[in-house]
């Protein structure tokens, strides 16, 4: 339900005669209606083949059902007339390719572009790609963001506060043109809107839902994953950029998770590029699992140990989306004439996650990001090692290109692939290497250096970490954790000032001093490894954020993004229920509630009967509900 509504828009709807407005309603409602039996008969087909187990289908089925009517015709038919007046408003306002084209830097960058003959060496590359600022303040790409929310028994209390505080934040961030999804799950999963634009007439709805997470049953994942990627893919519209977030402090219930999370995006076939960001927090939560489910569609996986902090988590994830240009990013790099030049790239930094696909044998390397972000300076860095075998110098191979890059980018609001090109070229000296010369005065240097050191000692940290998994070898984990300390300080004492720098350094005292039984967690030596060795996004290290996370970051941590009382409102009464009252909002757990009032179930029954089979006479109430909606 876009919001745009300026004077002049709302004059011109009122210029429609009455007769020709319903006859417009009409057909729209008509249409909806066709749209979502289909839908129906599609959805229920699906469910028949899928699902074997008679208890199971029942529970599925009805759960399809709800979900359909869970989108009113009200919010269809509006929603469609807002967004075409929507976008037409907001065109002008965007950058245009072009723009988007002048404001992204691409280079290869190198420690030294020269090369000593006399003997074989490793030093480090990379490509540094930026996004500045455009001249002209332009209008956002607006977003699609689903909320996953763990609504088990063991988030009741304080964490089901903080979570729904969390939310309401997002919707102060987040403009009218984005459009939020709320579900949540515990045994079963519950939609909880359907996408609505974060405008003032829905906000009472978005509040009204968030309010009703307080926590009960047990966990599972998989229910609520699949809730989420259904609404995606049945989307009747869509905005240009799509974010899953998906929280849960335990352990599902069942094991390999993350495997039927995989086969389940796989099943759904979701053409559109979308992220999901997984936010893990409890000692409890299974750390690998819900990285796995992350990195399976190239999101990110934060492990927040003070939950009182999740709020400042959620308000840096979705501030580092707000400001994107472009999408499906792809940087191939390949070799050139590594015959001649006997240089080869001999290890790449960042994980199969980013780098997906390395060929050392071809040399041919491909880095993937969902999304690039105005403000966004990134370096991706890389080993490149000469082998003076052999080499013989002459005037031919004096000077010689050693690495092609390509950038390739589409643009979010246009069907245009920006591309740009660089090559690194490499002199060949016969002089000893105390002779050859670095790069240090180069501006991308520091950075360059930085990320590198950063990086090993992310896979160090990653090494530690299966140590200790595999073999409780505390002590050799340890030992090469302080060896790399020892190494990375002496190395960089230029660059001891470095916020990056500093930041690895204690990190690396902080995993070393939790390399004791008592004191190890899987999941924060997981978070150490990739803050530094992809980069990952942390409330701890602002020297990663883009410009718009700055930005926001500081307004949240000066107060300046403040709640009202009537949204603060809700969490204080929900302090104040009486068990009883808290008791009664518990749903029928073997059916979706949909998120109007009208079709909230009146049964009050407990957890216990969630897996109790749906009887046919409720799946036919449904069918006459669905029925009686568009009669």
């Amino acid at each position: 339900m876009g919001n745009n509504n300026s004077a002049g828009s709302k004059s011109r709807s009122k210029s429609n005669s009455p007769k020709q407005s319903s006859n417009q309603q009409q057909q729209n409602l008509q249409k909806q209606k066709e749209d979502l039996q289909q839908k129906l008969a599609s959805v229920n087909l699906r469910c028949q083949n899928k699902l074997n187990d008679k208890s199971l289908h029942d529970q599925r089925s009805n759960f399809c059902l709800e979900r359909e009517n869970s989108v009113n015709k009200e919010f269809l038919s509006k929603t469609v007339h807002q967004t075409q007046q929507s976008e037409n408003e907001n065109n002008n306002k965007n950058l245009s390719s072009q723009q988007v084209e002048e404001i992204i830097q691409f280079n290869l960058i190198s420690e030294t572009n020269e090369v000593s003959i006399k003997k074989s060496a490793s030093f480090v590359c990379g490509v540094n790609l930026h996004v500045k600022q455009p001249k002209e303040q332009s209008e956002r790409v607006p977003m699609d963001l689903i909320c996953v929310i763990d609504d088990s028994g063991s988030m009741s209390g304080k964490k089901a506060q903080l979570v729904r505080k969390s939310l309401k934040y997002l919707l102060k961030i987040m403009n009218e043109n984005d459009r939020i999804c709320l579900i949540s799950f515990d045994s079963v999963e519950k939609i909880l809107t359907p996408f609505l634009r974060n405008n003032l007439e829905n906000k009472s709805e978005l509040k009204k839902a968030i309010k009703n997470i307080v926590g009960r049953g047990s966990t599972n994942i998989e229910a609520g994953m699949e809730a989420g990627l259904w609404m995606i893919k049945n989307r009747k519209e869509k905005n240009p950029i799509t974010c899953m977030f998906l929280l849960s402090d335990g352990q599902d219930d069942s094991p390999q998770v993350d495997l039927r999370v995989q086969k389940l995006i796989q099943s759904y076939d979701i053409q559109d590029t979308f992220i999901v960001n997984t936010y893990g927090y409890g000692a409890d939560h299974d750390a690998t699992q819900m990285r796995n489910i992350a990195e399976t569609h190239k999101g990110g996986y934060y492990y927040i140990e003070d939950v009182k902090k999740v709020s400042e988590w959620f308000v840096l994830s979705i501030s580092g989306l707000l400001s994107a240009v472009g999408e499906d990013v792809r940087i191939r790099i390949k070799s050139q004439n590594s015959q001649q030049t006997k240089l080869a790239i001999t290890q790449v930094y960042g994980g199969d996650q980013l780098w997906v696909k390395q060929d050392y044998e071809k040399g041919v390397f491909e880095i993937y990001l969902p999304h690039l972000v105005i403000g966004d300076n990134k370096f991706f860095v890389f080993d490149l090692q000469f082998n003076s075998e052999q080499f013989k110098l002459t005037d031919q191979n004096r000077s010689l290109a050693a690495l092609e890059a390509e950038l390739e980018i589409k643009a979010v609001k246009e069907e245009y692939i920006i591309r740009k090109n660089d090559t690194l070229q490499i002199d060949f000296k016969d002089a000893d290497q105390d002779q050859i010369k670095n790069n240090s005065t180069q501006a991308y240097y520091e950075e360059m250096m930085v990320t590198h050191s950063r990086a090993v000692g992310g896979l160090k940290i990653k090494q530690a970490n299966q140590l200790i998994n595999q073999k409780k070898d505390y002590t050799q984990a340890k030992a090469i954790l302080q060896q790399y300390k020892d190494e990375m300080i002496s190395k960089n004492a230029m660059l001891k000032d470095n916020n990056g720098i500093k930041h690895l350094d204690e990190d690396l005292d902080e995993a070393i001093g939790k390399c004791a039984p008592q004191l190890y967690r899987q999941a924060s030596f997981d978070k150490m490894e990739v803050i530094h060795c992809q980069r990952r996004n942390s409330i701890c290290h602002q020297e990663d954020w883009n410009e718009c996370q700055q930005e926001i970051m500081g307004k949240f941590k000066n107060n300046d993004i403040c709640l009202s009382d009537d949204s603060c409102s809700d969490d204080e009464s929900d302090q104040k229920k009486k068990p009883s009252q808290v008791n009664s909002q518990k749903r029928n757990p073997t059916h979706m509630q949909q998120y109007s009032d009208e079709y909230q179930s009146d049964s009050d029954e407990e957890d216990t009967q969630q897996n109790q089979q749906i009887s046919q006479q409720q799946q036919n109430l449904n069918q006459i509900k669905l029925q009686r909606r568009f009669s």
